[in-house]
């Protein structure tokens, strides 16, 4: 319900980004010390388990599932 409020508030999948330090500095501490985000490679994958398109739009088939 909540992508369908973002879809009708204007919002897409164009959106669905992180700052661009997150995306271009290596992480200073942790496991993940040295390591980029790699949101590019994730987010088809999580449109995918979702349940919507590559433009991160639910689809029909998802729409229905949910009862929205």
């Amino acid at each position: 319900m909540e992508r369908e409020f973002n879809l009708g508030a204007g919002l897409t999948g164009k959106d669905d980004k992180l700052p661009p330090r997150l995306m271009k500095e290596p992480a200073q501490t942790g496991p993940q010390k040295g390591a980029v985000s790699k949101l590019d490679i994730m987010l088809p994958e999580y449109y995918q388990v979702r349940g919507w398109t590559p433009e991160g739009v639910p689809t029909a088939e998802t729409r229905t599932r949910l009862g929205v």
